[in-house]
């Protein structure tokens, strides 16, 4: 009976995605397809469910690995982490950025993945901002995101903010 139940959803989502190849025939991901059919809401949520997808697959590909490596030299048992945290800031790439100034070394970044990716690719931005306890509040701070969502809106890059809070 459950594999009845699987064999139907796989079919309902190939159906679903049969029409939505149909509906987009110049491509586009979950972000695009969203905006597009639902609007920026569903659109961002599409974002962040990727980005959530795209962590737990760094994750979990961190730990496989790492697994395989002890798997093959038993000795470095001991430091798991260390090797998690070695291959993780192997691959990671941070922007360090004096003075909270972003905007120049974010755009070179960005140009110079644009120059390697598709036409059809997204680039996923994350931007961190500080929350604040009243709304006009917000009106000094928290601005970044915005602004880049701004100034990329005609690129294929998808502006993620993601909030914040100080504690006291």
């Amino acid at each position: 009976m459950v594999a009845l139940a699987i064999i139907a959803l796989l079919g309902i989502v190939t159906l679903s995605y049969t029409q939505i190849v149909q509906a987009n025939p110049g491509g586009g991901g979950s972000y695009s397809v969203a905006k597009k059919n639902l609007g920026e809401t569903a659109a961002l949520t599409a974002a962040a469910a990727l980005l959530i997808d795209y962590t737990l697959t760094v994750a979990v590909s961190i730990s496989s690995g790492t697994d395989a490596i002890i798997s093959a030299f038993p000795l470095l048992s001991n430091y798991r982490m260390g090797l998690n945290l070695f291959v993780l800031f192997g691959i990671l790439i941070i922007l360090h950025s004096p003075h909270r100034a972003i905007t120049a070394p974010l755009f070179s970044f960005i140009e110079k993945i644009e120059s390697k990716k598709s036409p059809d690719d997204y680039i996923t931005i994350l931007i961190p901002e500080f929350e604040t306890k009243k709304w006009w509040h917000r009106l000094l701070h928290s601005q970044t995101g915005l602004l880049f969502r701004n100034l990329l809106v005609f690129k294929n890059v998808v502006v993620t903010v993601v909030l914040y809070q100080l504690e006291k």
